[in-house]
């Protein structure tokens, strides 16, 4: 009888294990390739990333690295700051940008909303600004504000992996700011699977020519929209791949403009968390997306009772159950809780086996 309790415990833990072992580890600030997501990372959660491209214009091809860091400094608050090394060799801009996020955002929830302050430092020689000439160039520091919101479709009770971005800023290309003033505008549609996800961003810019006549009012009059397909690729887990390709779909700039949108680009980015700790939001949807994959497949079914109690995979499964009700939400306070009592579960499963094998030796 001992050693068939033995039997069952281990082999009750080892489908926990296998189990924990699908745990997928991502950040809640993951977006697209050109738009983030309106959450922020968590506070002392710190990643670090690496972005690759190359570009294809009228004139010339040219290749850029980016290189960054972000850290969460509160629930609601991220900072981010990254340098571009232009043709891989000289140094382009730096930016720094302050996010804020609405209270809540830290939840697996359906709207999601981020201002955040953008400045950026330009290496760009400027000799158009007022004061600034070819024998006294400036490089000016550009404080600027972007926004976001998003809609994440998978906190309704049909679990939809769909996620919606939209985002504006006045940065479409931080090497111009000393030359245009700029307007962007991007949207992004990205299908979530268990690990990996697809998207497809488009975008329309429009700019305006600093260096007219101060006198007569100027309009946004030059303008180019691009789309974008791409996707992210998970490494162990845990590890970020992403890439896109990008088309310029119309162009309207001045013949004599000083700025052609690329024709054609591509881009290969790498994350890499430093420091994660993962929350609520990425539990919960770990979860969903391992029931769904259970669902589909029919397998690992497992489901004895072990000292007359619910073991872990029946109480893992009541609790998608109540989460796929229609026309209800999230409670994430019983998610946090039924999350803890897995952990104590395990926990004590464990004691037991310890308990059980001296009680054999003795």
């Amino acid at each position: 009888m001992k050693h068939t309790t033995i039997f069952l415990t281990i082999a009750a833990i080892g489908v926990i294990h296998f189990v924990n072992a699908q745990t997928v580890k991502r950040g809640r600030n993951e977006g697209t390739m050109h738009i983030p997501a309106s959450n922020v990372m968590g506070n002392g959660n710190i990643t670090a990333y690496a972005d690759i491209g190359g570009f294809l214009s009228p004139e010339k091809f040219e290749g850029n690295a980016v290189v960054g860091a972000g850290i969460g400094i509160a629930e609601i608050l991220q900072f981010n700051a990254q340098t571009t090394f232009i043709n891989f060799s000289r140094f382009g801009p730096t930016e720094a940008h302050l996010q804020a996020t609405l209270p809540g955002n830290d939840r697996l929830r359906f709207f999601g909303f981020a201002a955040s302050g953008d400045l950026y430092l330009s290496t760009s020689l400027d000799t158009i600004t007022e004061g600034a000439d070819v024998t006294k160039p400036e490089y000016n520091p550009y404080p600027l504000f972007s926004a976001i919101v998003d809609f994440d479709w998978l906190s309704k009770p049909r679990q939809l992996p769909l996620k919606n971005y939209i985002t504006f800023n006045m940065a479409d290309n931080p090497r111009l700011l000393y030359r245009f003033k700029q307007l962007s505008l991007k949207t992004g549609i990205e299908w979530k699977f268990s690990q990996h996800s697809l998207f497809i961003d488009a975008g329309v810019a429009f700019y305006k020519d600093k260096k007219n006549n101060p006198l007569v009012k100027q309009k946004y009059n030059q303008k180019y929209a691009w789309i974008s397909p791409g996707g992210r690729y998970r490494i162990r887990n845990r590890f970020s791949l992403l890439g896109n390709f990008q088309i310029t779909v119309y162009r309207d700039f001045e013949a004599h403009s000083v700025f052609m949108p690329d024709i054609f680009s591509v881009r290969v980015k790498f994350e890499a968390p430093i420091i994660f700790r993962e929350t609520d939001a990425e539990a919960i949807r770990t979860l969903v997306f391992m029931q769904k994959k259970k669902e589909e497949t029919q397998e690992g079914k497992f489901s004895p009772d072990i000292e007359g109690e619910q073991n872990v995979i029946n109480k893992f499964e009541q609790t998608m159950s109540d989460l796929a009700k229609e026309d209800e939400t999230f409670d994430y306070t019983k998610e946090r809780d039924n999350l803890i009592k897995r952990r104590e579960k395990v926990e004590a499963l464990m004691e037991k086996i310890e308990e059980l094998l001296k009680e054999d030796e003795e």
